[in-house]
């Protein structure tokens, strides 16, 4: 079993351009968890636009090689199991997209209150990857730090792809057992 966060680059619409330009070059971010066990399927987690909080199993996956970068995150069977029930939790009660944050991200000097998972009405991509990866993440973790210092709300997919992306391993050549391409 395997966690990867993919991040996505391709701006295949209006809003994602827009993202693109504001933000960087990532539009996008999913918590991938990957079972080794051949019976088991590999899910994709995330929160979607006009849509909510919701799951992608890999025979839909949107994922390739040139419209996504992954980083994989080094945790123990343990946390990956928290991190797959918190994600089922969010999609079973129908977690609603955080338009607002999402919009507002981007502002200098917004500092809103900080929520977890658990009083958060509502959650934009990589809001939910950090209250996900804080929540369910041993204290001891090394992103530990790291996540309790960013802002969930005010955290884009481009800057959480920064603050991770030296304390987990970058993919380089992407995730072939995962990737329909």
């Amino acid at each position: 079993m395997a966690l990867y966060i993919a991040f996505e680059k391709e701006a295949d619409s209006l809003i994602k351009k827009i993202v693109k330009t504001f933000a960087g070059p990532y539009v996008h971010t999913d918590i991938i968890i990957s079972q080794v066990h051949p019976n088991r399927v590999n899910t994709a987690y995330s929160s979607f636009m006009g849509e909510g909080f919701g799951r992608v199993f890999q025979r839909d996956f949107p994922f390739s090689n040139e419209t996504h970068d992954f980083l994989f995150v080094d945790i123990t069977s343990e946390e990956l199991r928290k991190i797959s029930d918190m994600c089922e939790a969010c999609v079973d009660s129908k977690k609603p997209y955080n338009t607002k944050d999402m919009v507002l991200c981007t502002l200098p000097l917004r500092r809103p209150r900080e929520k977890d998972i658990f009083e958060a009405e509502s959650l934009f991509c990589s809001q939910a990857m950090i209250l996900i990866l804080r929540s369910c993440l041993d204290k001891e973790h090394p992103l530990q730090p790291l996540l309790c210092r960013i802002h969930s709300r005010t955290t884009t997919p481009s800057q959480l792809y920064n603050e991770l992306k030296s304390n987990c391993l970058p993919i380089v050549s992407g995730l072939p057992f995962l990737l329909r391409s």
